[in-house]
């Protein structure tokens, strides 16, 4: 895992050998590391890498990121509930992931 360093916050991407990712990843208090995909259409969201992630990193929101969402939502696909939302609403969520 990749890391850069903010004044709340470390940021970083993640992947592994059999090349599933996860687009970004937050390391927050208490051994969390909190998950954030992005996607055009949130409707192709599989939860086949954040299984892959989860198995590793258990503990962590799982959030998606897609311009088109107007209105913040959660699903659960594959055991995780996952969070969609515009990247506007994400700012605010990572500076809630270091809590």
């Amino acid at each position: 895992m990749f890391y850069i360093q903010t004044s709340k916050c470390k940021i970083g991407m993640q992947n592994d050998q059999s090349a599933r990712e996860i687009d970004f990843v937050v390391r927050g208090s208490g051994g969390r590391v909190h998950a954030i995909e992005c996607k055009i259409n949130p409707d192709q969201f599989t939860g086949k890498s954040l299984a892959a992630f989860r198995a590793v990193y258990p503990q962590g929101k799982n959030v998606v990121i897609s311009p088109g969402i107007k209105q913040s939502y959660s699903r659960r696909i594959d055991g995780f509930v996952i969070r969609f939302q515009s990247l506007a609403g994400l700012i605010p969520d990572i500076e809630k992931m270091e809590d």
